[in-house]
């Protein structure tokens, strides 16, 4: 049990880790997720960023992406309006799993 315990607590810093390090990675390409081919007017860009906390310092964003994560909120889908992420990964959940089933 010991040995149970003891993995799963260094299993935290993993994580957190791995967030940090996908979140920056992410952050580093080049572009955002509001650039299309046409581009927005820079007011329409600037309420968007603020919408999703893009306006913030990045340690600040950070800080929010881990706290929401570990409550299990993915925040608004950039692609879908009005869905949040958790909301489509559930309505697909039941899909998934019954196709995993099948095999």
């Amino acid at each position: 049990m010991a040995y149970v315990l003891r993995r799963l607590l260094e299993m935290v810093p993993v994580l957190l880790i791995v967030v940090a390090a996908t979140f920056f990675l992410a952050h580093a390409v080049p572009g955002g997720p509001f650039d299309k081919e046409r581009p927005l007017p820079a007011e329409v860009k600037a309420r968007l960023e603020q919408y999703y906390g893009l306006d913030q310092p990045l340690p600040k964003q950070l800080g929010n992406y881990v706290v929401n994560l570990a409550q299990g909120d993915l925040g608004p889908s950039l692609k879908y309006d009005d869905w949040y992420v958790h909301e489509i990964i559930g309505s697909r959940v039941g899909v998934s799993a019954s196709l995993d089933r099948k095999s």
